[in-house]
């Protein structure tokens, strides 16, 4: 009975071991698969990153492969010009690049015998042939010029890294749903803001080299034509000059005396109180003085 006893604990014990160490092998599974699953996404999250350092390697295969079929080009137009009336001539600039949907980012103006005048407009590049056909119309070309770069390459490689940060931070959220680590939160969250920054610095970049694309530059230059100074009689133009100058020092000078007045006025209008008073202490000190004067004269 002993013996039938024996058997019976040694056959429970060796069950109750093949229990744990099933169970053991389904629990170490199971942290196995957990872990695997982090493994992956991170390790999928730093090909990506690897990736970005070099577009080019995810241009094949890439939504962006469609967008070299079509050439990107930044277009900048160039052109000097000679007039007779230079501030007649940028009126008429201004109404022909409004005319083309443009717009003038820069004006510069100088004042002198060869008046000078230079602007910067953006023109939608469709309508950028016709504008500067319009432009050379105003006076004598002096100077025209036409410079195109192919931005084809960069419109892609923006495109690429942008859908590449977007794909990284899609799953680094979801990796940051799943995750349990304190630790593990904070690093994520960190990456995160990270690729958010590098994702809003990557749009910018988009959007300005797109407006480049959309709208062509131009630079434009006006010059008083030389002739129409050079043709005057030097005497005349130094009499003009000296009846100006004239004029202009009648008219400062004029201006400092009406100024003057006006400061001197606005000074005793504000001192008002205080020159009555003292003009009342000076009548009493006077009058007093003149009454003592009078007093040692009678006692005399």
């Amino acid at each position: 009975m002993t013996r039938h006893f024996l058997s019976k604990l040694l056959s429970l014990t060796i069950l109750s071991a093949l229990l744990l160490g099933l169970s053991a092998c389904g629990a170490n599974t199971a942290v196995m698969n957990v872990d695997s699953g982090s493994k992956a996404a991170v390790a999928e999250y730093h090909k990506a990153e690897a990736v970005a350092e070099d577009p080019a390697e995810s241009m094949e295969g890439s939504s962006g492969v469609s967008d070299l079929s079509q050439e990107y080009l930044i277009k900048d137009y160039r052109l000097s010009l000679n007039v007779k009336d230079s501030q007649e001539a940028f009126n008429q600039a201004k109404d022909l690049i409004k005319k083309y949907d443009g717009s003038i980012s820069r004006v510069e103006q100088s004042d002198s015998n060869y008046k000078y005048i230079y602007c910067e407009a953006k023109i939608p590049v469709e309508s950028a042939e016709s504008a500067a056909n319009d432009l050379k119309s105003l006076g004598e070309v002096d100077n025209f010029s036409v410079s195109t770069e192919n931005a084809t390459n960069r419109v892609v490689d923006i495109k690429t890294r942008l859908e590449i940060k977007e794909k990284q931070l899609k799953k680094m959220q979801e990796l940051l749903d799943q995750e349990q680590s304190v630790e593990n939160v904070i690093q994520i969250n960190n990456t995160i803001i990270q690729l958010q920054t590098e994702i809003e610095a990557i749009q910018k970049e988009q959007k300005e080299l797109t407006k480049d694309v959309e709208y062509a530059s131009f630079y434009l230059d006006i010059s008083l034509n030389h002739n129409e100074v050079v043709d005057k009689p030097h005497e005349m133009i130094t009499a003009q000059s000296f009846i100006k100058q004239l004029g202009l020092a009648l008219q400062n000078s004029f201006i400092n005396f009406v100024n003057t007045c006006s400061s001197v006025f606005i000074w005793l209008v504000a001192h008002a109180l205080e020159l009555i008073l003292l003009v009342l202490i000076i009548i009493g000190v006077v009058k007093l003085t003149k009454k003592y004067k009078a007093k040692r004269k009678k006692e005399d």
